[in-house]
């Protein structure tokens, strides 16, 4: 199985044929202290989905989400006061797509 990629989605549409990673609200984030944010993706069907974030190395550093879900949209809060400012790739891992996001941490 290949994976597609798709880079910087920014449909809300829940009736995506494929699925969708939205961008994190707030971002940047961490700033005084809060380094929290939200996560969202939309999968057209239910199934497997997998949130990773990964240094700018590819080294995976945290694991937000991993399982079976509905179909919709899921959001979760994202609590990244164990990781150091900077950049890292948010990607979602779902029906054989690979979609990646810019997480800035401040």
């Amino acid at each position: 199985n290949r994976m597609r990629s798709t880079t910087g989605l920014t449909s809300n549409d829940a009736r995506a044929v494929t699925p969708v990673l939205h961008a994190n609200y707030p971002n940047p984030f961490g700033g005084n202290g809060a380094a929290v944010t939200t996560l969202s993706f939309t999968l057209p069907r239910a199934g497997g989905a997998r949130l990773e974030v990964r240094d700018m190395l590819g080294r995976l550093v945290a694991l937000p989400a991993a399982g079976s879900y509905a179909a919709g949209t899921h959001r979760l809060r994202f609590d990244a006061r164990a990781l150091a400012p900077g950049s890292y790739l948010l990607l979602l891992r779902a029906a054989d797509h690979l979609h990646t996001r810019l997480l800035l941490i401040e």
